[in-house]
């Protein structure tokens, strides 16, 4: 049986979408490449990835699997797109280096048989926990934002990636198209890789986050381009859905 791929998110600071996107990704390789997906928060000191599929108050998380030595079926939820996900705690009283580099990489190995991807979602920042998750990812997908300074805090994100020898795709995110923007070519020069995906700003996705769904499930714009992603992701071309593939979806079959 092949070993799933480890896909961490990272981003070079909070709020350029980054949860949106590893949730919405998850669910797209679930429902249109019919894979087999789970993603893990492993943003120990702001957890918040089950708040945006309304799955806020999960009673067992991932610091407790690490605490009290857990097998990971115990912590691991299912949301109805079938997409899986094991949260992290939302509590301040958790210890936050719990999540550290080993622990993460032992529930890898105990799950990775069991999925396709297995998609980490990270703290913002470049930071020792992040750098952990990288290490022991098998590709980093970077989201960023077009203005110069996320841009020169991108940039340290690329040249780890570089000295790990760890396939990098950059997403840039909430492109609004204003003259003040930095130009998708200008931020492919100065990071030295192509864009794997440019994203419109689109409101719906923030409408999507207060009413705790997908942003997928409201924003036609937004779906198609994670789509795309999960299509280049994988490989694969979505195929037209038949009767066969519906009924299975509805039934998650």
């Amino acid at each position: 049986m092949n070993l799933g791929d480890v896909i961490s998110i990272v981003s070079p600071k909070g709020g350029v979408g980054k949860t949106s996107i590893t949730v919405n990704l998850g669910i797209a390789l679930v429902k249109y490449l019919y894979k087999k997906v789970i993603v893990i928060d492993t943003n120990a000191y702001a957890a918040n990835l089950s708040f945006y599929l309304g799955m806020p108050h999960l009673p067992i998380t991932l610091n407790d699997m690490i605490k009290w030595k857990l097998p990971a079926e115990k912590v691991t939820y299912e949301h109805e797109s079938g997409l899986h996900v094991i949260p992290a705690s939302l509590s301040i009283e958790n210890e936050k280096d719990i999540i550290n580099k080993l622990n993460l990489k032992r529930l890898i190995n105990e799950i990775r048989r069991k999925y396709d991807y297995i998609l980490l979602d990270s703290a913002p920042g470049m930071g020792e926990d992040v750098r952990s998750i990288i290490e022991i990812s098998d590709e980093i997908i970077l989201v960023t934002t077009p203005d110069t300074p996320t841009l020169l805090t991108s940039y340290k994100a690329v040249v780890f990636a570089e000295e790990h020898r760890t396939p990098l795709r950059v997403v840039i995110n909430k492109v609004m198209g204003n003259k003040h923007e930095l130009a998708k070519e200008e931020i492919k020069d100065a990071l030295k890789t192509e864009i794997f995906e440019e994203i419109p700003y689109d409101f719906r996705v923030y409408e999507a986050v207060m009413r705790r769904i997908p942003a997928l499930y409201i924003s036609p714009t937004f779906r198609n381009h994670i789509i795309s992603m999960a299509s280049k992701l994988t490989g694969e071309e979505i195929k037209k859905k038949g009767i066969f593939d519906v009924i299975r979806e509805i039934l998650r079959l």
